[in-house]
């Protein structure tokens, strides 16, 4: 069970960093200990208090400071470092493993790029023999005198 409980926890997104606060995390790691009564409407309450911390921000502040596309680079790689810390093992893993081949894609993209394509041998070596071409000229003319 307590490791249910380790894989379960999360860090805190920005969001909540701005709907929790101190005060509110405060109220919610005593939730346990109210009379079981009392429970439900605190929790009400609390989550009430997180709207309006949500509202009061927007409110008086830009909405980009949450927004991931102002940052000057937003790839799917830095999506996916946003992210993992929420996903449970498995979702990590296969994430991991699509990352690991879009960053294969992305290094035979380079490749391809760097040698200008797969018919690029075939044109560099055409290119070479017409360029030298007028150096042979003159072998072959003599040759056919």
């Amino acid at each position: 069970m307590m490791e249910e409980q380790q894989e379960e926890s999360y860090p805190l997104t920005p969001i909540d960093k701005i709907a929790n606060g101190n005060s509110l995390l405060i109220l919610k790691a005593l939730l346990p200990y109210l009379p079981s009564q009392k429970q439900a409407g605190a929790a009400f309450l609390v989550k009430w208090m997180e709207i309006q911390n949500i509202r009061n921000y927007y409110h008086t502040h830009p909405a980009a400071d949450l927004t991931a596309m102002a940052l000057p680079s937003h790839s799917v790689t830095d999506l996916f470092q946003s992210i993992a810390p929420f996903c449970r093992r498995g979702q990590r893993e296969m994430m991991e493993q699509f990352q690991s081949m879009m960053e294969m894609m992305k290094l035979l993209e380079t490749m391809q790029d760097f040698s200008g394509g797969e018919n690029n041998d075939e044109q560099s070596e055409s290119g070479f023999r017409k360029s030298t071409e007028w150096i042979t000229e003159p072998e072959q003319n003599l040759m056919d005198e």
